[in-house]
This record gives structure tokens, C-alpha cells and sequence, in this order.
């Protein structure tokens, strides 16, 4: 049953459809079920809280007005494999989901909780989610990414950390397969080496408008199936070793995607003073590899 985009607020009596198996209530101004709501709704499996079936697998609760995942609520859910609380907001009342629960189902493969206002991730968050594969967070207020927070997580392959407040990539212990790694749009202004020193099956690092003045080469080194880089909108210093790094990606035939008028290109079309460089430094029989590249629109 579909009941979404119909503006409803208030649900006040039980619904008696014992054989439903689908619910969506979504994009709705619902703040609250009653305690019964769900009882009769006992074949129900993919939906929207309260007293939610045990046998639930995907629960959906965009665009609502939620503030919070209660531990109580969701303790319930073992079976849940995915879920998805992205546009939790109500405008000017401040009303946004702020915190993720920490008991979270174990089965938990998919979570998506972007376009809300978390500030801050945990272990304790994290612990129980050993099955995760798709972790979407971005577009929140998320300034702390705890250290190891996703030990336990040793199946991801999607982190999604884009738009946020972070300053540096989250450090500790990032999954060694994690494939897919997006901090667009953060205040990142370094990379160290044990940040990437994990991330042996990388394939797609977005680094898009941060605050990066270099990139050093030995952190890139530790990236051996990087297949594709996002660096435009950084404020690079214009080092010679800076162009030394995207010839040695380009020699891997990694994929460097640029916007037209971004500094890093505006820098890459003065090439003249870091001959002499490259002179010095290049060996003689380094294979030339073609400065081309093809533009390709990770956001679209």
C-alpha cells in the first residue's frame, strides 16, 4: 500500500490488513504511531515505527520529521537489512535526526542517513554492523568520525562522507574493502599516510573541494587499484611535485576528472618552469605517457 506525499499527520487507529506486505508512508508529516498500529500487520516486510514486525527487512523513513532512532525501537528489528532516514527535517523548527542509534539491526547491509544534521559517528554506533556494505552520510553537520568507528564493518564498500565538516580523512581503521570512498565538499587540508594505509581494493577516491594544497605521492602509492581521483576545486600550491604526482596517476592510467576553470588545471596549463625539473629528476628512459583526460560527472 503506497500513502506517500499526502501530507497526513496524525495516524490514530490500527490498521486490520493481516496479509499487507508492503507500507509506504513516506514524505508525510507523521511524528508518532500509536503503540497498536502495527500489531495486526504481522506479514508486513518492507515499510515504515512502532511495535514493527521482528520479521522487517527494509524499513524507509525518508522525509518525515524524525529526531531520533531510540534504541528501544529499533533493539526490535534484528532482520533489517536495510534502512534509510535521509531528509529527516522540518525546516526552521531545528527538527533533524541527530544521532544514530547504537543498537541498530546486525543484519544491517544498507544505511542511509543523509540530508539530516548527525554530528558525529561512533564505534558504539558502528560496533553491531558487521554485515555493512553501503554507508551513505552525507550532507550532514558530521565533524568526528571516531577513530576505528568502523572496525567491525569488514565487508563496506561504499562510504559516502561528502559535504560535511570533517578535517581530515577518518583515521584509525578504514575497511580494506571499501572500493568506493567520497569526501567531497569537507575541510580536508592534508592526507597522512596511515589514513589510506588500510584501502588496498580503492577504486574511486573523491576529494573534490576541500582545502588540499599538495598530495603526496607516497600516500597514492599505497593505492594500488585506484582506478579514479576527483581532486578540482583545492586550493594546490602549484609544486612542481604536484605535477609530478598527476604524471605518475596518469602512467597508472588512473582517471583524473577536471572542471574547466579549477585551479588545479589553471596550474597544469604552466608547465614551462618545472621542465628544468623534470629534467633533472626523470629518468631518461621513463615512458611519455598522454596528458589527456576525459571529464566525467561523478554528481550526476
Amino acid at each position: 500500500m503506497w500513502a506517500s506525499r499526502n501530507k497526513i499527520e496524525t495516524v490514530q487507529v490500527a490498521l486490520r490488513l493481516p496479509r499487507l506486505n508492503l507500507l509506504c508512508l513516506g514524505n508525510n508529516k507523521i511524528p508518532s504511531f500509536p503503540s497498536a498500529f502495527f500489531t495486526s500487520l504481522q506479514s508486513l516486510m518492507t515499510l515504515f515505527p512502532h511495535n514493527l514486525p521482528h520479521a522487517l527487512s527494509h524499513l524507509n523513513l525518508d522525509r518525515n520529521q524524525i529526531r531520533a532512532l531510540r534504541n528501544r525501537e529499533m533493539g526490535q528489528l534484528r532482520n533489517v537489512t536495510s534502512l534509510s532516514t535521509s531528509y529527516n527535517s522540518a525546516g526552521a523548527t531545528g527538527n533533524h535526526l541527530m544521532v544514530l542509534s547504537s543498537r541498530l539491526s546486525p543484519k544491517l547491509e544498507r544505511l542511509d542517513c543523509s540530508q539530516n544534521s548527525i554530528q558525529e559517528v561512533t564505534f558504539q554506533n558502528l560496533s553491531g554492523m558487521k554485515q555493512l556494505k553501503h554507508l551513505f552520510l552525507e550532507n550532514n553537520t558530521m565533524w568526528n568520525f571516531e577513530a576505528n568507528a568502523l572496525r567491525n564493518s569488514v565487508h563496506l564498500t561504499n562510504l559516502a562522507l561528502e559535504q560535511n565538516l570533517l578535517s581530515s580523512i577518518p583515521d584509525g581503521y578504514l575497511p580494506e574493502s571499501l572500493i568506493h570512498l567520497d569526501l567531497k565538499g569537507n575541510c580536508i587540508e592534508a592526507i597522512q599516510e596511515q589514513e589510506l594505509r588500510s584501502l588496498k581494493c580503492l577504486q574511486v577516491l573523491n576529494l573534490r573541494r576541500n582545502k588540499l594544497t599538495s598530495l603526496p605521492q607516497i600516500t597514492l602509492d599505497m593505492l594500488p587499484w585506484l582506478r579514479t581521483i576527483y581532486l578540482d576545486g583545492n586550493p594546490w600550491n602549484g609544486s612542481c611535485e604536484l605535477l609530478r604526482v598527476k604524471r605518475t596517476l596518469l602512467a597508472r592510467r588512473v582517471e583524473i576528472p577536471n572542471e574547466l576553470w579549477d585551479s588545479w588545471r589553471a596550474y597544469l596549463m604552466a608547465l614551462d618552469r618545472c621542465e628544468e625539473y623534470f629534467k633533472k629528476t626523470t629518468p631518461e628512459d621513463q615512458v611519455e605517457q598522454t596528458d589527456t583526460e576525459e571529464y566525467y560527472d561523478y554528481d550526476s
